[in-house]
């Protein structure tokens, strides 16, 4: 199969994900979760895909962290997740439940976060649409 000619909706979130290369940091985080079988699913889900350069921005030692504790790392990826194709004009205020079981909150200035630790994250790429779900790229990890 040649993924490079296929729209992007014949693809799962995580075989856009390995497509593009501002998420290859994400991928490699989902690959070391175990949580590719489950991302790749029916769904539908809506990712709120950090970028590379959200990655980068965290505090020295976080992403190795992750990658030695594979329960908080599936915690925070899954905080990034939620049941249902939500696009961006769908996004309303308010709390959604992620797949980690917190509550995620979406603000009037098109960010999601946590509205508890004041930790919230821009939108800066809405609408990648894939077979199973939607991607939005955001700026940082939350």
């Amino acid at each position: 199969v040649n993924h490079v000619a296929a729209q992007t909706e014949d693809l799962t979130i995580v075989e856009l994900g390995q497509m593009d290369p501002n998420f290859s940091t994400l991928v490699n985080l989902v690959v070391a979760a175990g949580l590719v079988e489950e991302l790749s699913s029916v769904g539908p889900f809506t990712l709120f895909a950090p970028t590379n350069d959200a990655f980068e921005n965290l505090p020295d030692g976080v992403i190795q962290f992750l990658y030695s504790d594979v329960d908080t790392l599936r915690d925070v990826l899954l905080y990034h997740v939620v049941s249902g194709t939500i696009f961006s004009k769908d996004l309303m205020p308010g709390d959604m439940t992620s797949f980690e079981g917190s509550d995620l909150t979406v603000t009037l200035d098109n960010e999601i976060g946590n509205e508890d630790l004041a930790m919230f994250a821009k939108i800066t790429n809405t609408e990648i649409v894939a077979s199973n779900g939607v991607i939005h790229a955001i700026e940082d990890v939350v």
